[in-house]
C-alpha cells in the first residue's frame, strides 16, 4: 500500500502550468476591472461555522446536500464554503465597515455533489459585493463591472437580461399562485420537490427530475393549461419587471430607481 501513489478524489483536479498561469491571469485581471471601480479584496477564511451558510435557507440545495460540513476537535460543527457571499456578508456584520462597502474575492470553493462533465466538488469563482445602501445604481454597477470583465476577457458571443420579480408584493402572489399549481399536481412531484414546495416554491422551478420539469412554469407568460379559458392565460409580471435585453455599451439606469421610463419622470445617465 505504501508504494501506491496518492490518488485525488474523482471530482477533483489538479491544476498545473500552463493552466495555473491562465487562472492567475484571469485573477489579476478581475482584481484590475474590480479594482477599477474602487473595489479592494477580502479573503473570506476557507471553512466557517455551518450556521453562517445555514442562513442561505434551509431549502437550498447547497445547504441540504451540497456543503461538507463536519465536527472539529472542539465539537463545532464547521463547514468547507460553498460559495463566499455568506462569508463576505458575515465579515461585513461583524465589523461594521463604512458604507457602501464595495469588495471582491476569488478562490476555491467546495460542494459535495454527484461530479458531473465539466464539474468538480473543488471550483474556483471570482466575485463582487456591494453591501450597504439600497441604491440601484450599485445594482447597475455589478452588472455593468461583469460586462466590462467579459469584454477585458475576450468574450463576444454572449448575452445580456436583466430580470425581477418585481415588487416585494408580486413575488408574493408569484409565490402562493405557484404554490397553488404544484399542490395540483403533487402526484408527478418527487418525494424531494414535495419537500421543497413546503418550504420555497420557487426552489421547485430548479428540479432536475423529469416530472418536475414537464410540470413547468405554469406562470411564464402566455402559459396556458389545456381546458383553461383564455381569460385564465397568465400575462406575465409588470413590464418594468420583465427580463429585458440591454445594450452592454448603453447599460442606463434612472436616477429615481432602476426600470423607470424617462418620460415619468426620471433621468437617465449611462453607466
Amino acid at each position: 500500500m505504501a508504494d501506491q501513489p496518492f490518488r485525488a478524489p474523482k471530482g477533483t483536479r489538479d491544476i498545473l502550468w500552463p493552466d495555473s498561469a491562465r487562472w492567475r491571469a484571469l485573477v489579476d485581471l478581475f482584481a484590475d476591472v474590480a479594482g477599477s471601480a474602487g473595489y479592494l479584496e477580502v479573503i473570506p477564511p476557507m471553512f466557517e461555522h455551518v450556521e453562517v451558510f445555514q442562513r442561505l435557507g434551509e431549502a437550498t440545495d447547497v445547504v441540504r446536500k451540497e456543503m461538507y460540513s463536519f465536527e472539529d476537535k472542539g465539537g463545532r460543527t464547521i463547514a468547507l464554503r460553498p460559495e463566499q457571499t455568506a462569508s463576505v456578508v458575515r465579515a461585513f456584520a461583524e465589523h461594521h465597515p463604512p458604507v457602501p462597502w464595495k469588495a471582491w474575492y476569488a478562490g476555491p470553493n467546495f460542494r459535495y455533489e454527484r461530479a458531473q462533465k465539466g464539474r468538480f466538488r473543488q471550483f474556483d469563482q471570482v466575485g463582487v459585493e456591494a453591501l450597504g445602501p439600497e441604491d440601484a445604481h450599485l445594482d447597475a454597477e455589478v452588472i455593468a463591472l461583469a460586462w466590462r470583465f467579459y469584454e477585458r476577457l475576450g468574450l463576444r458571443r454572449i448575452t445580456l437580461l436583466v430580470n425581477s420579480l418585481g415588487s416585494t408584493d408580486d413575488r408574493q402572489r408569484y409565490v402562493a399562485a405557484l404554490r397553488a399549481h404544484f399542490e395540483a399536481h403533487l402526484d408527478a412531484l418527487s418525494e424531494e420537490s414535495r419537500a421543497t414546495l413546503d418550504t420555497n416554491p420557487l426552489r421547485v422551478l430548479d428540479s432536475r427530475r423529469e416530472a418536475g420539469r414537464r410540470i413547468g412554469n405554469p406562470l411564464r407568460p402566455g402559459h396556458r393549461r389545456p381546458g383553461c379559458p383564455r381569460s385564465a392565460v397568465y400575462r406575465g409580471p409588470p413590464t418594468s419587471a420583465r427580463p429585458r435585453l440591454l445594450r452592454p455599451d448603453h447599460l442606463r439606469v434612472c436616477r429615481r430607481g432602476l426600470g423607470r421610463r424617462p418620460e415619468r419622470g426620471g433621468r437617465w445617465r449611462t453607466v
